[in-house]
């Protein structure tokens, strides 16, 4: 299981929460063993594995990520397409949306 963890998290682009749980299933349970709840395969396989990690969205993840591939993953889930980016600003509200109550963010170059 800590093996299928780590290719799915080595998947470019990551595959949706639905696709990981659809591969993770395939991989099969023990015999006798009742199928698990989706959160607790997740949480599972991610700690059996070495180098995949989920969300708490249960999705997987590297757990080694550059900063320009963690940000890429984070905009996915904000629901920033690709092709259109984000702007600094905009970044900037998602998160004080998210992080709720006076936040200030120290913003580089600025």
């Amino acid at each position: 299981m800590g093996d299928a963890a780590e290719r799915i998290a080595a998947t470019d682009p990551l595959p949706d929460r639905s696709a990981a749980l659809r591969d993770l299933r395939a991989v099969g349970t023990p015999e006798g063993m009742d199928p698990l709840p989706d959160a607790r395969l997740v949480t599972l396989v991610a700690a059996a594995s070495a180098g995949a990690a989920a969300s708490p969205r249960l999705e997987m993840y590297p757990k080694t990520l550059e900063l320009w591939r963690a940000l890429q993953i984070s905009q996915a889930a904000a629901g920033v397409r690709r092709e259109v980016g984000i702007s600094l600003d905009g970044l900037l509200a998602r998160l004080r949306s998210v992080l709720r109550g006076p936040t200030r963010f120290a913003v580089l170059g600025q």
